[in-house]
């Protein structure tokens, strides 16, 4: 099998000790660095702990449900997610999909095709990661190479500014909510240190708006977090 999961961290959360040890041999053949889960409430301090770039979701798992697990992933993060079930019933794919899910695969399957929806989706959220860069008459922001620009002329930041920004700009015109930030820029055990965000946020600011106290490009939503303004 010709597959490439080479330096992507997956999340698998199933239940079926067997089949979650074939995933796990299967990605790691592929390249992938892989954790494993068998319940929900693992696979999230799982999910919290390593921030995974994908996530393999069952959807019938003890305690808490793969669709409860879905809609806490969907609440703090884009990380794509990949359901497996038995159940076949349109609804049921339309649940998921609508969900927030990915991609959507019925038991039983074979692992080059589980293994090609992963690649296929991975592809997905690389090619959403690129357009999201960001370019006006002032302020330029590459993601892949991590370079921001004002009026032509770069401008350093530090790792955690990026990440910062980065994440802002990739969802443009939308409010994050700290908890979003919290867990996407600095992990979920950081989740209650709102201050981190101001701080880092502050920073931003001064390095890249042309009035740091009256800002358009970060946007404060008092009480709830912050949002990239487009200024184009």
């Amino acid at each position: 099998m010709a597959a490439n999961l080479k330096s992507y961290n997956i999340l698998v959360i199933e239940d079926d000790e067997m089949l979650s040890e074939v995933m796990l041999v299967t990605f790691e053949l592929a390249g992938a660095t892989v954790r494993v889960a068998h319940s929900g409430e693992t696979g999230l301090q799982l999910f919290h702990e390593m921030n995974p770039d994908l996530v393999v979701l069952d959807v019938r798992l003890p305690g808490i449900t793969g669709w409860d697990v879905l809609k806490f992933i969907r609440i703090v993060s884009n990380t794509p997610v990949v359901m497996l079930t038995t159940m076949r019933e349109d609804q049921d794919q339309i649940k998921g999909l609508t969900g927030g899910a990915d991609a959507y695969l019925t038991k039983p399957f074979s692992a080059e095709v589980l293994v090609a929806q992963l690649e296929a989706v991975l592809r997905r959220a690389k090619r959403d990661h690129e357009d999201h860069d960001y370019e006006d008459d002032y302020l330029r922001v590459n993601l892949g190479t991590e370079q921001l620009f004002i009026q032509g002329i770069r401008c350093d930041l530090t790792g955690t500014e990026f990440k910062l920004l980065a994440f802002l700009v990739r969802h443009a015109g939308q409010i994050c909510t700290y908890d979003q930030i919290l867990g996407n820029v600095w992990g979920w055990e950081y989740r209650d240190n709102v201050d981190y965000v101001h701080v880092h946020a502050s920073n931003l600011r001064r390095k890249i708006e042309h009035n740091p106290r009256d800002p358009i490009y970060i946007v404060t939503e008092r009480g709830v977090g912050y949002r990239f303004e487009p200024q184009k």
